[in-house]
This record gives C-alpha cells, sequence and structure tokens, in this order.
C-alpha cells in the first residue's frame, strides 16, 4: 500500500470519528492539574520502564503476505521476502503474513533472563527454532526466550500473523517494537505489588475508609519510589521499602474482611466460528494454548481449563507437540479438561439425539486422549438451553450444568439464581449455576468484587465461581491476570480467592447446596435466554440440512442395523466420522448463523458430504434387505416403500415423475396425481396406507393406461370430503371449515396462512436477536393472486403468489383426499434487508396454554402474556409442531424445517425468515424452498396423533426398487412398538462393541407399559447409560422386551441378537 494511502481517511464515516475526537477533546478541555489517580498511573508507567535493565533492538524482520485460503493453503502476494522495520506496516482486509527473524544472545545477556518484546498487531503464533511456542495478541507483545542465557546461543524466529484477533479492527497494522531486553524480577514484582493495591481503589460499595486507606498507603509507598535515584542497587533498597509499606498497610491489613470465597477460573472461549472462519479458529488453536503452556511454565501455581473435544481433536491433527504438552499437563492435574459435548452447540436446535451424540462422542474423546471422564456439561456461550436437558446430561453421566448468558444478556428479566437444581420435564435433576459475571473476564479487582457483589448465594453456598481469561477470539489468560491472581488470595474488601478447577468448584458448591436444603431453588422448566430469539431462524438453510442430516442418520443407521442380519457390514466408523462433522456444524454460532459470510458456503459444503455420507449408507442397506424381499412378478415392477417409524405410516409419496400406474400388493389400483413442485420438479403423487412400523411394503409399477385425469380451474377456493378453503382477494385465506369435524378453524374476521413482513433492526446483534418491537412497523404487501386451481385423484392444490417488497412467494395449498392435513409447499425468492417474514393463522380456539414439540419432550407454554415473563417468550423454540387445542377440538401447525414459533392468545405464528446485513450482510438472500402444514383435528394433540402427524411430515418414506426375489413377505416390520406416546429415536450399533443401541422416548407425558420386539431373537438385553456403559441386565422374552417407561423418559437397551 502507498505511503499517502496509509494516512488518508478512506471514509466519510472515518473523517466524522476523526472530528468528533477533537470535539472530545475541546470539550473536556480543563486546567491540567494531575488528579491522585492520574499521577499514580504516571508513577506507574514509569516503574514498568524501569522492569526493563538492559535491551537491543532486533534485525528487521523479513515479512512475506499473503492470503490464507484454507488450512495450510497459501496464495503469496509477491515473491521471496521483504524487510519490515519497527513503524513499518503490513496488512490489509483478510490478509496474513509470515514473519521470520534471527535473535543472537549478546554477551551481556550472559546468564540473564531474556524476553524477546514484539507486537506487529493482529493475531499471531511464534515458533522458535521451528516449534510453535507462543501466540501473541491484543493482550501480549513479550516472548520469553530463556530463563538463563548463554550468550551466542541464537533462536530462529518464525511467526505467521493474522490481521484481526476479532473484530472492528484497523485492517493496516504497525510493527510497534522489535527489541530483546533483560528484566529485573524484583522491580516487576513491586510494580505488580503497587498496580494491585491500585486497582482496589475501584472496587464498588467500599466506602470512603477504605479508599483512603488504599490512597494513603500508595502516597506513603511512593515516597520509596525515586526515579532520580543514580545508583540502581539503592533505588532498589528503597523499593523494598516500598514494598513493605503496602504490605504492612494493605496486603496484611486485617481489616475490611470480606465473608466467601470465590474460585478463580482461568479459560478462554474459543468461538469455531464467529467473525472469523473455521480456518482461522484452527489458527486461534495453536495460538492461544501455546500461550498457555508457557504460562504455567512461568506460574506454577496456574491452572486452566479448556473444553470442546473437537477442538482437541484439531490440535492433535494440527498442533501434535502441543497437544503432547496439554497431556502432560492434563496429567499433571493442571490443565483441566472440561465439558462433556463433542463442541459448545446451539441447544435449542438440535435434536435430543443430537444432545446424545454430542456426550457420546466427547465423553469417549476425553477418555481416549486425556484418561479423564468429564462430569460437566460447560455451555458459557449458548443462546439458551433445552428443558430436555437434564435428563440426557444424567444419564451422559454429567453432574453439573454451567451456562453464563441469562445472568449477563436477558433484556426483560434479570436472572434470578447463581445455583440452583436443575429439574426436566421427566424429573431428573443436577446441579446447575450461571455465575454473575462473564466467562471473558480480566483479574482487577473491581470485578471480583462486582461478581461477589452480585451473587445470589452468599449465605447458604457462599462461594461463587468467576472466570477470567479472554475469550470469543481466544487468548486466553495472561501474565497481568496471573500477577492479580498471586496477589488477591486475601486481600481486604475481597473474598478469599484462590485458582481452582471448575470441576473442583461445582463439587464444593453443590455439597454446600445439598446442606443447604429447600434453601437452594429447584427450576422446572427450560433456561429460555431473553435475547437472541433470531437465532431459531437466521441462515434457514443450516437449519434445514441440520434436520435433515439429524433425520437422514437415524435411518442410516437403522437401516444397517436390520441389513448387518442379511450380510451387509455396518460401517461404524464412517458413521462416526459422519456425526462429528453434523455435531461440529452445530456449534453455537454455526447452525444459529451468527457469523460472517464466509462461514455459510464452508457449513452448507460440509453439509453436502455428509449427506452424500447418509444417503449412501442408508441407500446401500436398504438395497441389501430388498433383495430378501418376495413380490408378484405378474402385477409389475416391484418397488418397496420404507417407514421408518415406531408407527405405521399414512402419508404422502412422492416419486420422480414416471408415465405409470401404481399398484399395491394386492394388485390394486393406487390413485396417482402429478404434481409440480415450487421448485420446477415434477412428481407422481400418491397417498402409501398402513406401511408398518420400521418396515416396508411392496408397491408395483406399470406403464399407465392413460393419463391420469385432472381439472384445472380458476376461483377463491378448493374442496374436498375433509376440507373447505376459502381464500380473499389477497389470496389469504379466511376460512378453512373442516367438514369431519364440523368446526371452523379460522376464528371470526381472522386470517390463515396470512404472510407479514416486518422491519427487524433489532440493534448492535443483527443476525442474533429479534426483539419485542418488530411488531411496531409492518410492511403493506401487494394484493396476491391465484394462479391456478388443479383437482385430481390424490389432491386439490391452488397456487398463489405474493410478491413481498424485493421478494416473491410462490406457494401450493393442498388438501388431500385421503389424509387430514393441510399442506403448505413454499418457495420465496427473498432479497430482503432487515425485514422479519412470519406467517399468521388465526384459529377459532381460547387455550391458556400450547404445546411445544421440543427435543426428546413436549412442553406447555402460556398462550397469553399475562406476566412479564411470558411476554419476554413472545418468540420460542419448536421442533416438528405446535399445537393449540381444548378438550375437544385443537389445531397443529406442522413443519419441516422452522424453529421460530410464537402463540399469542389466538394466533399461531410461524418464523419463515429474517434478512440480517450483520455480520454477515448476505445472509438467507436467495432460493428458500420448505414444506409447513396445518392439522386440525378432534379432542387433544395426544389423543389426535400430532407427535405421529409431525414425524410423518419429516420422515418421508423412501421407496426402493426390488431386483431380486427373496424369503421376506411383501409387508413387513422388523421392530414394533406397542406404545403410541414413545418414539423410536436410535437403533444403532455399539461404538465399540459387537452390540446395538435401541433408544425410545416417552413424549406424551405419561407413564406407559410397552414393548418393543426386535427382528431376530435377543441373546442379550441390558439399559446402559449414553455412553453405552454400566450395563443393567434386564429380561426379555425370545425377541421382545417388556418395560415400563415413566412420563419423558428416555428408554436406553443395549442388545444382542443370535
Amino acid at each position: 500500500m502507498a505511503e499517502n494511502e496509509k494516512k488518508t481517511i478512506p471514509s466519510v464515516e472515518g473523517m466524522e470519528a476523526h472530528i468528533d475526537t477533537w470535539r472530545d477533546i475541546i470539550k473536556n478541555k480543563q486546567r491540567g492539574i494531575f488528579a491522585f489517580d492520574e499521577l499514580v498511573e504516571i508513577k506507574l508507567k514509569a516503574l514498568k520502564k524501569r522492569i526493563y535493565t538492559d535491551f537491543e533492538n532486533t534485525a528487521p524482520w523479513k515479512m512475506r503476505e499473503c492470503i490464507y485460503k484454507d488450512i495450510g493453503d497459501y496464495e503469496y502476494l509477491y515473491d521471496g521476502w521483504k524487510d519490515l522495520d519497527v513503524g513499518g506496516y503490513w496488512g490489509g482486509n483478510g490478509l496474513s503474513s509470515f514473519f521470520k527473524n534471527k535473535i543472537t544472545i549478546p554477551e551481556r545477556f550472559e546468564g540473564k533472563k531474556v524476553t524477546l518484546y514484539v507486537y506487529f498487531g493482529g493475531d499471531s503464533l511464534v515458533s522458535v527454532n521451528g516449534v510453535p511456542f507462543q501466540g501473541l495478541d491484543p493482550f501480549r507483545n513479550a516472548v520469553v526466550l530463556t530463563d538463563c542465557a548463554k550468550a551466542g546461543d541464537t533462536y530462529d524466529i518464525d511467526i505467521e500473523s493474522y490481521f484481526v484477533w476479532h473484530s472492528n479492527e484497523s485492517s493496516l497494522k504497525k510493527l510497534e517494537c522489535s527489541f530483546i531486553a533483560t528484566t529485573d524480577d524484583e522491580i516487576n514484582e513491586i510494580y505488580w505489588d503497587l498496580k494491585a493495591v491500585y486497582n482496589a481503589l475501584f472496587m464498588p460499595g467500599m466506602g470512603n475508609d477504605y479508599a483512603t486507606l488504599i490512597r494513603e498507603s500508595l502516597k506513603e509507598a511512593f515516597q520509596y519510589v525515586d526515579f532520580d535515584e543514580p545508583d540502581f542497587d539503592v533505588f532498589k533498597a528503597k523499593l523494598r521499602m516500598c514494598k513493605k509499606v503496602l504490605y504492612d498497610k494493605v496486603y496484611n491489613n486485617p481489616n475490611y474482611k470480606c465473608m466467601g470465597k470465590l474460585d478463580l477460573i482461568g479459560n478462554s472461549h474459543l468461538d469455531m466460528v464467529y467473525m472469523w472462519a473455521y480456518k482461522e479458529f484452527v489458527r486461534k488453536v495453536g495460538r492461544t494454548h501455546a500461550t498457555m503452556l508457557r504460562l504455567m511454565e512461568q506460574y506454577p501455581d496456574f491452572i486452566f481449563s479448556q473444553s470442546q473435544a473437537g477442538m482437541y481433536e484439531e490440535m492433535r491433527v494440527h498442533y501434535p507437540n502441543i497437544f503432547e504438552q496439554v497431556q502432560k499437563r492434563v496429567k499433571e492435574g493442571r490443565w483441566e479438561y472440561i465439558g462433556g459435548m463433542w463442541v459448545e452447540p446451539d441447544c435449542n436446535i438440535i435434536s435430543g439425539e443430537s444432545f446424545v451424540r454430542q456426550f457420546l462422542h466427547g465423553v469417549r474423546y476425553a477418555e481416549k486422549w486425556f484418561g479423564v471422564t468429564p462430569k460437566t456439561c460447560w455451555l458459557p456461550d449458548v443462546f439458551g438451553n433445552s428443558y430436555c436437558m437434564p435428563q440426557i446430561m444424567k444419564k451422559a453421566g454429567m453432574k453439573y450444568f454451567v451456562t453464563h448468558k441469562m445472568g449477563i444478556w436477558n433484556d426483560t428479566n434479570p436472572w434470578l439464581y447463581n445455583s440452583f437444581w436443575w429439574e426436566g420435564p421427566d424429573g431428573s435433576k443436577v446441579f446447575a449455576a450461571v455465575p454473575p459475571t462473564h466467562f471473558i473476564g480480566s483479574m482487577e479487582a473491581d470485578s471480583l468484587k462486582t461478581n461477589w457483589v452480585k451473587y445470589t448465594d452468599k449465605d447458604t453456598i457462599g462461594e461463587s465461581m468467576y472466570c477470567y481469561g479472554w475469550g470469543d477470539g481466544g487468548g486466553g489468560v495472561d501474565n497481568e491476570m496471573l500477577e492479580y491472581v498471586k496477589r488477591y488470595k486475601n486481600f481486604p474488601g475481597l473474598p478469599e480467592t484462590k485458582a481452582c478447577k471448575i470441576e473442583e468448584s461445582l463439587e464444593n458448591m453443590r455439597q454446600k447446596a445439598i446442606a443447604a436444603g429447600d434453601k437452594i431453588v429447584t427450576w422446572k422448566d427450560e433456561l429460555y435466554l431473553e435475547e437472541h430469539r433470531g437465532v431459531h431462524t437466521t441462515k434457514a438453510a443450516l437449519k434445514k440440512a441440520n434436520r435433515y442430516c439429524e433425520n437422514l442418520f437415524r435411518e442410516a443407521e437403522m437401516y444397517a442395523v436390520i441389513a448387518e442380519s442379511y450380510g451387509y457390514e455396518y460401517p461404524t466408523e464412517e458413521l462416526a466420522l459422519a456425526w462429528r462433522k453434523i455435531l461440529t456444524n452445530q456449534f453455537h454460532d454455526s447452525l444459529p448463523g451468527t457469523h460472517i459470510t464466509e462461514v455459510f458456503g464452508k457449513l452448507m459444503s460440509i453439509y453436502d458430504e455428509v449427506i452424500e455420507t447418509g444417503e449412501r449408507v442408508r441407500n446401500e442397506a436398504l438395497a441389501v434387505i430388498a433383495e430378501h424381499i418376495g413380490y408378484d412378478k405378474n402385477l409389475g415392477k416391484p418397488f418397496a416403500l420404507f417407514n421408518s417409524l415406531a408407527n405405521a405410516a399414512t402419508t404422502k409419496v412422492e416419486l420422480d415423475y414416471q408415465d405409470v400406474d401404481i399398484f399395491d400388493e394386492n394388485g390394486n389400483k393406487v390413485a396417482t396425481q402429478a404434481y409440480t413442485k415450487p421448485n420446477g420438479d415434477k412428481k407422481l403423487v400418491f397417498v402409501a396406507k398402513d406401511i408398518p412400523a420400521v418396515g416396508y411394503k411392496v408397491y408395483y409399477k406399470m406403464p399407465a393406461a392413460k393419463a391420469p385425469a385432472y381439472d384445472e380451474s380458476n376461483g377463491k377456493e378448493i374442496e374436498n370430503d375433509s376440507f373447505k378453503l376459502v381464500l380473499d382477494d389477497n389470496a389469504t385465506l379466511i376460512s378453512i371449515y373442516d367438514k369431519k369435524n364440523r368446526r371452523e378453524v379460522i376464528s371470526k374476521g381472522g386470517k390463515g396462512n396470512d404472510f407479514r413482513l416486518f422491519e427487524d433492526m433489532p440493534g448492535g446483534y443483527d443476525a442474533w436477536d429479534i426483539v419485542a418491537t418488530y411488531v411496531d412497523r409492518e410492511f403493506e404487501l401487494k394484493d396476491g393472486i391465484v394462479k391456478d386451481i388443479v383437482k385430481g385423484d390424490v389432491y386439490t392444490m391452488i397456487s398463489i403468489e405474493k410478491d413481498v417488497l424485493k421478494s416473491k412467494i410462490e406457494q401450493n395449498i393442498i388438501i388431500y383426499n385421503d389424509l387430514d392435513r393441510i399442506d403448505f409447499d413454499t418457495h420465496i425468492s427473498w432479497h430482503e434487508d432487515q425485514k422479519l417474514l412470519k406467517v399468521f393463522f388465526d384459529v377459532d380456539l381460547q387455550t391458556k396454554n400450547y404445546t411445544r414439540d421440543i427435543a426428546y419432550a413436549t412442553m406447555e407454554c402460556c398462550s397469553y402474556r399475562y406476566n412479564p415473563y411470558d411476554k419476554a417468550k413472545f418468540e420460542v423454540n419448536a421442533h416438528n409442531w405446535i399445537d393449540m387445542s381444548d378438550e375437544d377440538y385443537g389445531v397443529s401447525l406442522l413443519n419441516d424445517c422452522k424453529y421460530g414459533h410464537e402463540v399469542n392468545e389466538h394466533k399461531m405464528i410461524l418464523t419463515l425468515l429474517k434478512a440480517p446485513i450483520k455480520p454477515d450482510p448476505k445472509s438467507d438472500r436467495g432460493d428458500h424452498y420448505f414444506t409447513y402444514s396445518l392439522y386440525p383435528h378432534a379432542e387433544t394433540w395426544k389423543k389426535a396423533k400430532t407427535l405421529e402427524r409431525g414425524l410423518e411430515i419429516n420422515h418421508p418414506l423412501v421407496p426402493v426398487d426390488i431386483k431380486s426375489e427373496g424369503e421376506l413377505g411383501a409387508d413387513n416390520s422388523f421392530i414394533t412398538l406397542t406404545s403410541d406416546s414413545m418414539t423410536l429415536e436410535a437403533v444403532k450399533k455399539c461404538e465399540d462393541e459387537d452390540a446395538y443401541i435401541i433408544r425410545m422416548v416417552e413424549k406424551k407425558g405419561r407413564s406407559v407399559d410397552a414393548s418393543i420386539k426386535f427382528f431376530a431373537p435377543l441373546t442379550y438385553a441390558a439399559e446402559c447409560d449414553l455412553i453405552e456403559r454400566n450395563d443393567v441386565p434386564v429380561d426379555f422374552d425370545g425377541d421382545t422386551i417388556n418395560f415400563h417407561a415413566t412420563p419423558f423418559e428416555i428408554k436406553n437397551y443395549k442388545v444382542k441378537i443370535k
């Protein structure tokens, strides 16, 4: 970059900022008399310079700038290396650079501690003599080369830098300093003694007496700091008197005792993606953890905690030297492997089975590589936590749960409990902590005091967790923090502090919570974050891909287990690897869509890879099974429809269009109809009836005798034996009449399928948030149009179009002759900025509560916003459906890939799309295809089989050609489950033994006695935990296990078959 480009103000915004700076200077002009605080800071800076006893500038650095394209892949901007000296510039948006230099120890440094001081800006990893050694970032510029230098020794220094550490930084970087120096440890200690006392001056609520003590002590101590003393030994002798004053007057002062304890947790939250791509996260792994290892050498009492198996795996692959050092520190007890999950995932969107796999892969990884079994679900930064989690945690061996977000970010109701028992819908409990301050923290006295002041359990538990260390972008603990750790152990005005492991702290608190009895509350609900409500919707394509993968791999594993009995080799390692990719993509800034543009494409490419694997395994397994299915050669070309659900399914089938007739297993012709989807794909549609649970039914194709007949017409109504639908001039539903139940679904004067567009400008966290005031500005939409009406033997359809500012909605509204739901098959070409699209159904029901389908459970919520808590929960998460029902009638709103929902009195609302501009200005723009369905029904959702309807729309039947005749019948069920309250969540092979896992969940809140029957006789059956251990043998009868399940209980069996 040219010199003049470096100095010019590049934009109007930059010019305004420049002017504002001068305004502040002029406005704040005052007499130039130093206050006491300012004078102390000046003297501290002067003393810090005296720490350096000798220094020598380095030679200019060799520099080679580049674009970091992917892990290990660089595109260099020029050939060879350029020189860069102090004051020189490097960088630019998105750029990385390599720097190298050779340091030779001069003779006068012999026997002394030598440190390299260098600051390039950005985020860097320093390698010494070819080995990754330490990170450099905005919080550190010192690299200790040796504690005892030998003259003439050389150090080859290589540095790899990225232009930013986090975000909102200048893209142009300057080499600020570059020298080696010797230091005086004693002066360094006294400097920090003074600074720690000075920082105590800013602790909240200490009163005038305390402030006077600190000021008078500092004033007296600085009398012995004589910067004009020419004799170095005399200077240091006086400094010792300074230290004595500090310890006599402050450090050893018996007054100002503060009850309680603070457990100091050194940590570094490291986002896998956020304002950087995953490839940059991998580099951050090396920088952050190399630095923590160096600090452990310098501070013998330093303890560090780090989470995420997926992060450690990247360390193992890309930084094996660092990984081996970490393994040793874990064994030594100074590095805590924390957290039982593979990554720290979003905890609202993912399925119950994904939760299980997070723990399954996370715990096993920790045990394999570190010899530890985590007992903590550590999720400091996630955006709320699902109600299902306590049971899953407990059955995965977790004793403790920690999250920080509600205590810091709630926008309506302050979070009230730092310690509590979290109880899930089944009654499982874990000890939970929401620390009162952020997981990113300094070690300054005021921050420590604030933690204790805010702590809610002073009298009952009396021990709070305080996390310190730089995070999000990594970095971790720095030297300043550790100097304070040494000095604030028993400091006047602060609680007693100690460096601690997380699980040690949690166990101490847990034991005190047990002793406190009923004084510690039990929380029986989800942990709803009153903030970041938009993450259920942003980057809709990611949500769709994740749900598809979760459902796909359920089927792939299930069919692979069944196929293994016919000779198929179950691909254990391939499935495990694919699952780990799914789990990694569920990270809490990945799946929620809260990341920069580059990240999205990479995540989608990973989903493409995973889907290829899942579909291939599923199809291979089904092909093996199909080889054993018998058929009647006289009925046509056979194919089987496979149903993976635990209930027999009657649902729609879409085949790629062929000019054929379809016949059932008895040779009866099945009604078919051509259908063109909103994306242009042409399908042949029919309704398959009573496809056996975890089984199949054979159908046949024959060349079509004649083209199927259908009627085309115009108008604003469609009707069949189940429903009559009426649209207004805007192509919005004004009536849905349920003929079978003789009920109008839409409330009087209300509307259904009412698309509404709102302004969505929530603030600085654009992609994260939806705020309650979104309703304040709604955009008037153009009238929609009815394109055509089609009526045939399978369905009747009315197609509509609506223009939405710069976007377009195309939708087929479909009612079926043999199904009792209404499908809304939808395509939206979305090109808005900071808009929010929702679809409303005003239903003719007055129910106090509605029900949400969530991971491994269902939960009731209030339909009305009577109190501040219900008002804050205006946008909630649900999976396959929500339902409003009274005892006689209800309406379920089903979907195949959406998560954001609202219910407001009689309005059922599905959030379809957001259009944030930060941090990704391209977020969600483009084509979206999805289906939601309305399912009016008699009685309650439990009796009306809403659970099954939601599963059917998300688990379509899979057609498989039959190419050879086998011994199995024309229909068959491989696994049967006798209770419609139980869902079959997983059938898989054990991770490390020749057995199978069968996992079921009770989802209707009932106690049930049921049985599950397998496709072969059993030789062994046991209940086990979710890590597939701790077997408790159970009785079985041939191929059947009889069992009892309590409401919302997970039943997890390990079986072996003949």
